[in-house]
């Protein structure tokens, strides 16, 4: 995934785009990140999400397995399936040794299905743009989260 901030949006585009982010923000997404192994065919500490998206605009409806949806998403012609790459950062590691260097974790990439004919390049445009604006925002967030739990200690 291309993690260069991409040409300018319309003002349509950017509300989908923002569209996005809000849902990322919201963590809907943790409920079905708690749910999946680690590792195996994601990567060593890494999970794939999966979710159904708006084919022209990439905006997020919904997150789970495809056998846990309802039919009437999975089976519309106007969503599509995605996967999002999760990387865990070194949560693990920061588990059992706190004093070991943040690495924060992140959304590495987005994978898009075809079970309903595929998404324009436009939604895949908004969606990868959102995924690099979350990072951005939640990395932020995670920096300073360490740098409060460093001033307690």
């Amino acid at each position: 995934m291309n993690t260069e901030k991409p040409e300018q949006f319309d003002i349509e585009e950017e509300r989908q785009v923002e569209s996005i982010v809000s849902k990322l923000k919201r963590r809907e997404w943790w409920d079905v990140l708690m749910n999946e192994s680690i590792g195996g065919n994601a990567g060593e500490n890494r999970a794939g999400i999966n979710a159904f998206a708006d084919k022209k605009t990439g905006e997020l409806i919904i997150f789970g397995n495809i056998q846990d949806l309802p039919k009437r998403i999975t089976s519309s012609p106007e969503y599509e399936g995605v996967t999002l790459l999760y990387n865990l950062g070194n949560a693990f590691v920061r588990a059992l040794k706190p004093d070991k260097p943040l690495i924060p974790a992140y959304f590495e990439d987005v994978f898009f299905d075809k079970f309903n004919g595929g998404m324009t390049d436009q939604a895949k445009k908004n969606l990868e743009e959102a995924i690099r604006r979350y990072n951005e925002i939640y990395k932020q967030e995670q920096e300073a989260e360490e740098t409060q739990i460093k001033s307690r200690t």
